[in-house]
Parts: C-alpha cells; sequence; structure tokens
C-alpha cells in the first residue's frame, strides 16, 4: 500500500478506494429499485454525464455549486430561444464505450424514455414542461446531428436547472435499442446490467467484494487523472471509519454525525484524514399526515411542532455536522425564507392541544432503524412530547419496510431526512409540498389549493424576482399549516484520506462526487 501515516492513497494517485456498505443493483440512473443502495448513484455520476452541469463557487462552509453559473458537460453550448420557451444545445464530440458517437437522437430518445418509464425522468420532464406527448412545435428533436432542440409547453426559468440533473439519462440509443422487447420496449432490464452512457468511466469489472470502474481513453475528451475507481465492501463487522484511518480505503461517502465524530481527532492538522463539508441540501423534518385524525387538525400539528426539542436535536443529535432549520425549504436554495416562526415551547404545546379539545393524545412515531440519527431525533422528540401530554410510541423499521409504508402514504408521523436533486427552488418546495401532480415525495399528502396555484403561477412568471416572491409567499402557507416540523440541516461530508483534491457539492444524485473531477495532490505520497 501507498499510505502513509499522514494520508495518502490506499494503492496508487491513479486509484480511489471507496468504502461500499454495497454493490449497485442497477447501472440505469432512472430505476429506482425498491431498497436501491446509495452506491447506485455514486456509480451512476461516473457512468452517465449530464447535458448542463454549474461552476463551482463557495456556500461559506466549502466549495459548492453555483446556481448562477451553469455550463455545459456533454454539451458545449447552450442558447435560448422564443423568450425562453425553445432551448438549443450543442453537443459535445464523445463516444460511449459501445464505440457510437453522442448525437442529438440519443438525447431526444433517452427522454422520451424517461417519460414512458414513468419513473423519476417523467415527473423532471413535467416539472420543466416537456411535453409528455411529443408534438410539431412541442418536443424534444434533432435539430442536427450534434444540436438537440428543447421546445417547451411554456417557458419554464426551472428547465436549464433539470438538465444538471442525472435523469432522464442521455442513453447511448444504438447500443440500447437492439435490446429492447415488446415486455420490456425501454430496454430497462438490460440497461439495469449494462451501463450505455457517456461518462469518463466504464465498468472492467466485478466480483462478490468489489466493483471496479475504469477511465475511458475512447471518449474522444482527455481521461481524468483517477483511472481507477474501485468500490469495496468491507468484512464483516469492519468499521469503516477504521478502514479510512487506517489506509484500506481513500473515501467514505456521507459519514454519520457519530462517525464524524469518531473521525475529529484523524483529521487534525497533520492527521491521515480530512472532512470535507459543504452546507448542501440535506434536511430532516418531522412529517405529519394531516388527513388522518388526530393530525387533521392544526392545533395538534403545531402542539407537537412546539414540544419538539430543536436544540437538543441540533447540538446533541448532530453536534457541528448539522444547523438549525427555519425554513420549508433547504437554506441553499434560491429565494429562501425564514418562515417558521415555532420554536420549542411545551406550555405553549400544551395550550395548542387543549385549543383542539383534548388534554393527551398518543401515537407511533416511524423512522428508519438503519439511520441511528433519525432513531436518536425520534426518542428526543418522544420524550420531549411528553411534557405537553403527547405520548409518542417510537417504531423504527427496516428501511424496505419504512419506504414501502412511506410510497403507499402510510405512515401518520414520522422522521425523515431527505434532499433535493435539483437545488432550485422551483424543484424543492413542490417536490415536498406540491399537489399530485408535483409533489413527488409529498409522503403526507400536503394539500393547499393556494400553495398549489403560487407554484403554478411561478411556473409560468419569466421575471426572476416576481417568481421569487411568488414561492416566498408558498414558504409562508406552507409554514402556517405546519405539515412538519423543520428540525435541522445536516451539513453535506465526505471523509477522504489526506491528498485528495477537487470536492465539491453538487444536487445531482444526492451529492455523489463525480470522480473525474479529483485527483491526489502532486502524485500523493
Amino acid at each position: 500500500m501507498a499510505h502513509t501515516g499522514a494520508g495518502g492513497p490506499a494503492e496508487d494517485a491513479g486509484t480511489l478506494v471507496v468504502a461500499a456498505q454495497a454493490l449497485p443493483l442497477t447501472f440505469d440512473p432512472d430505476d429506482f429499485l425498491p431498497d436501491h443502495p446509495a452506491e447506485d448513484s455514486d456509480v451512476a455520476i461516473q457512468l452517465f454525464d449530464r447535458l448542463l452541469t454549474y461552476e463551482d463557487g463557495d456556500d461559506g462552509t466549502g466549495r459548492s455549486q453555483d446556481l448562477g453559473r451553469l455550463r455545459g458537460e456533454l454539451a458545449e453550448s447552450w442558447e435560448v430561444e422564443d423568450g425562453g420557451r425553445r432551448h438549443l444545445l450543442r453537443l459535445r464530440p464523445v463516444r460511449s464505450e459501445h464505440g457510437h458517437a453522442l448525437g442529438a437522437e440519443d438525447v431526444a430518445w433517452s427522454w422520451r424514455r424517461g417519460i414512458e418509464r414513468r419513473q423519476v425522468g417523467r415527473w423532471v420532464a413535467f416539472m420543466g414542461s416537456v411535453p409528455r406527448r411529443w408534438r410539431p412545435g412541442c418536443e424534444v428533436r434533432a435539430r442536427d446531428d450534434a444540436t438537440v432542440e428543447f421546445t417547451l409547453e411554456k417557458p419554464n426559468r426551472l428547465f436549464p436547472h433539470l438538465l444538471t440533473m442525472q435523469v432522464p439519462p442521455v442513453i447511448d440509443r444504438r447500443a440500447a435499442e437492439p435490446n429492447a422487447t415488446e415486455s420490456d420496449p425501454t430496454a430497462g432490464s438490460w440497461l439495469r446490467e449494462v451501463a450505455a452512457g457517456y461518462g469518463p468511466y466504464a465498468v472492467a469489472g466485478r466480483s462478490e467484494r468489489e466493483l471496479v470502474l475504469e477511465a475511458r481513453d475512447d471518449r474522444g475528451l482527455p481521461p481524468p487523472p483517477l483511472r481507477r475507481i474501485v468500490y469495496r465492501l468491507l468484512g464483516e463487522g469492519r468499521s469503516r471509519v477504521d478502514a479510512l484511518i487506517d489506509g484500506e480505503v481513500d473515501l467514505l461517502f456521507e459519514p454519520t454525525a457519530q462517525e464524524q465524530r469518531r473521525l475529529a481527532a484523524s483529521a487534525a492538522p497533520g492527521g491521515p484524514v480530512e472532512l470535507f463539508r459543504a452546507r448542501g441540501n440535506a434536511h430532516v423534518a418531522l412529517q405529519m399526515d394531516a388527513r388522518r385524525a388526530p393530525f387533521d387538525d392544526l392545533e395538534v400539528r403545531r402542539a407537537l411542532a412546539l414540544a419538539v426539542p430543536y436544540g437538543e436535536i441540533v447540538e446533541e443529535v448532530y453536534g457541528d455536522a448539522a444547523r438549525p432549520w427555519r425554513g420549508v425549504v433547504p437554506d441553499t436554495h434560491n429565494g429562501y425564507v425564514e418562515a417558521v416562526a415555532i420554536r420549542e415551547d411545551p406550555e405553549a404545546g400544551r395550550a395548542a392541544l387543549a385549543r383542539s379539545g383534548r388534554r393527551s393524545l398518543s401515537a407511533e412515531l416511524y423512522c428508519d432503524a438503519s439511520a441511528p440519527d433519525l432513531v436518536a431525533v425520534a426518542e428526543r422528540i418522544a420524550s420531549a412530547a411528553g411534557r405537553s401530554g403527547i405520548e409518542l410510541d417510537v417504531r423504527p423499521l427496516a428501511t424496505g419496510d419504512f419506504k414501502s409504508r412511506q410510497v403507499a402514504f402510510e405512515m401518520p408521523l414520522a422522521v425523515d431526512r431527505d434532499g433535493h436533486r435539483c437545488n432550485e427552488i422551483g424543484y424543492g418546495l413542490p417536490h415536498d409540498f406540491g399537489d399530485r401532480r408535483h409533489g413527488i415525495t409529498n409522503w403526507v399528502q400536503y394539500a393547499n389549493a393556494d400553495v398549489d396555484a403560487l407554484i403554478e403561477r411561478a411556473e409560468e412568471e419569466g421575471d426572476a424576482a416576481a417568481r421569487l416572491q411568488l414561492f416566498e409567499r408558498a414558504q409562508h402557507l406552507v409554514a402556517a399549516d405546519v405539515p412538519w416540523a423543520f428540525l435541522a440541516q445536516p451539513y453535506f461530508c465526505v471523509a477522504h484520506r489526506r491528498g485528495l483534491s477537487g470536492l465539491s457539492w453538487h444536487s445531482r444524485l444526492g451529492g455523489h462526487p463525480r470522480y473525474a473531477d479529483l485527483s491526489w495532490a502532486n502524485g500523493a505520497p
């Protein structure tokens, strides 16, 4: 091994070893399987480039995407016509690992596939005003071999930001189409097993314990400094924190708050580990289903929100790994406002409960058993809520069961953590609080006709300042309805061996790094 006590790579300066908790179940970025591991998203970032991305900036914590500076990734240039309704992207001359040059027909086919599959790609298309049924003058088409033309149903300022997402993925259609069948017209089964993107890496090998990606020399662009990416499963009982400190692996994605505390000594100056942090857009909330008693009563929701020990959650569960949250969207969204006035006040909570006609109530509080921070948050809420006459029975569930109940809208009260794959407010606010046309993860079926109307108006508003004013009004309406208690905003974090450079937070698929942007400083020790 090449590592030293002061850091450096686990193997060599051309290799990155990633601590994996599972190997990917699919290579298709728009194949969201139950129980899919984070490694699905991580690998997708390496195999598939997006049409657009953001320049890097600084969010005051660490390097982070600059929402105001878009640039091309698979596109080398981008133009807007017809008052924002038509977008032209000139594509770079790159090839897939199957040897086919990227063309405008590949992009059009990929977006049609995303709409037909009815997964996240379809929702992204809808949010960007891309038509679900194409027709002349309202479609995605090839203007020529290297120019793709998006003609939207209406101008939409969100649209270019959606092109920074991983879905719908841009797929090599000539490789995929021959593998489509009558029962699988979008070649989903084949694309689950075989990558067909235009990214900087290709799958080179897989075993029971490792997945190996290798840099592509046949892409038509300079290959990345890291030539080899190894996703490695650790031995049973082996701590990934210890593996990082000992130089067995190079990188941990999103260590928990507890793991960050364990890494603190090794991340001191001169130590073998560094912690990259940025504000990100992760958020933790107590979600209440207002369709179901007793949470259909605003005073009950307010009582529970007033009973939450916000300071204790941030300080004792997360420490310096999170910050308070006083809005209804993450504070990194453009247009964020501090709309939430409710803070911990058990006596006011008891009074709100009395106004609902109750002296007490009891309920089950669900959380994901695999997330120790969420279990700790739920336990603290349950303990504090008793002071306001609210008895909560904490029910940690296995991840698969938790997610299945969410999708079926069967959890009236839950603690959950989420993030947005697009950090723009026109994506984030509808994502969590829009109606069933807009709200892809509105797990508590929150509904407010005035909020929906403001979202609709903001979609069509061409003036940037007026658009944000509409979203500001919507945020205040959501806050007043108290569908969630807004608990904390965990910082984005990557722990890595000292000497790895180039990390930056981008929303894309949960913030996973793009390893083609990274390198070992000075060739590493």
